[in-house]
């Protein structure tokens, strides 16, 4: 027997005209579950939310929030949240919008693009959860020594403590997902070692230099280096190679250092 979630978003599918499979969207269809999403995010009247992707049945879980704004691409599913009319919704058409913009709270409710959670990592949120395949999940908690340990789990963990909360059935999705899908937890990092004007550089930092994670800390350093000044012409070439040698870490190859080593070379670096 169907869920009453499951009518009512069937019926909003074929009244708004959904595509679901060209979405890339899973609807969840199942209360407890959406319950237990609410009570984890924990969000108050003070709190404002964005939720990237659309569920009309989380949307209306959070309409204590002082603010939600909602990022979503596709025009059917733009349509059905404005239907919603939640008084306190803002529709995001454009991730744009968002910049220099600050949340409480973040759900993210569909796979997203690195380059789109180091943005959202700008925001400043307090607690976030992602509800996403288990090879996102893999990658936003590895640690170092593994071989999807790179630059995207290194830049969620120096702002973010990650929890896995749960492994999803995918009998609470419509349609059901092929992947297993987990439920993630962010919780900011009281201190944060890296400035907020240092964010972008400091990312480009990590993304440059698992290029070549495979080579000794020094080696990989001084390629590093070369690739960014070449990339950045305000980068002075000369005057980063000779703090090299103020760091004080161990030589290791570069996918094995800890988060905290590899903010700690940014640093003394730049």
């Amino acid at each position: 027997m169907k869920s009453e979630l499951f009518k009512e978003l069937t019926d909003l599918i074929n009244r708004f005209h959904i595509s679901h499979y060209e979405n890339r969207q899973f609807f969840i269809i199942d209360s407890e579950l959406i319950r237990n999403i609410a009570e984890e995010l924990n969000v108050s009247k003070k709190d404002s939310v964005l939720i990237v992707g659309t569920n009309p049945f989380l949307m209306r879980s959070l309409h204590n929030a002082k603010e939600i704004f909602v990022f979503e691409e596709e025009e059917n599913l733009q349509d059905l949240i404005t239907a919603e009319n939640i008084r306190n919704l803002t529709l995001i058409k454009d991730i744009k919008e968002t910049k220099g913009q600050s949340f409480d709270r973040i759900l993210i409710l569909k796979n997203i693009e690195n380059e789109f959670i180091a943005e959202l990592l700008k925001t400043k949120f307090k607690t976030g959860i992602l509800i996403v395949p288990l090879s996102l999940s893999d990658r936003l908690t590895a640690f170092p020594g593994l071989t999807n340990y790179t630059q995207l789990p290194v830049l969620v963990q120096t702002y973010c403590n990650v929890e896995v909360k749960m492994k999803i059935n995918s009998e609470v999705f419509f349609p059901k997902p092929q992947d297993q899908y987990v439920m993630i937890k962010l919780t900011a990092k009281k201190r944060v070692r890296i400035e907020e004007k240092q964010h972008d550089l400091f990312y480009d930092f990590l993304k440059t230099i698992f290029r070549f994670k495979n080579k000794d800390l020094t080696k990989a350093l001084g390629l590093c280096i070369k690739e960014m000044c070449r990339k950045d012409k305000k980068l002075n070439e000369e005057k980063l190679r000779g703090k090299i040698g103020e760091i004080k870490v161990k030589d290791n190859k570069v996918y094995l250092l800890e988060v905290e080593d590899l903010e700690k070379i940014f640093n003394t670096i730049f």
